[in-house]
């Protein structure tokens, strides 16, 4: 599991609130209910957001790591040529 994973479910299961709350909202015409499932909806989605940061920069150290290695291994080919 990558480490943006758990970021990215809360991220979905606070929109999925938010959604409910300002359906309810409208439907009781509730504002401040309303407000309350615009504010779920968009942290929600920030923390979806931040999953999504997270598993950017885990591929790119893994990329960076691959880099490293290759360089290691020519560069220990070339010390020790067959």
């Amino acid at each position: 599991m990558s480490s943006g994973t758990g970021d990215k479910v809360k991220g979905m299961g606070d929109e999925l609130k938010g959604r409910v709350q300002r359906g309810a909202g409208d439907v009781t015409g509730d504002e401040e209910l309303q407000a309350k499932g615009d504010a779920n909806q968009a942290k929600g989605k920030g923390k979806q957001m931040v999953g999504d940061a997270k598993d950017t920069f885990d591929k790119a150290g893994d990329k960076l790591g691959d880099a490293v290695d290759n360089a290691r291994d020519k560069m220990h080919r070339s010390d020790n040529p067959r």
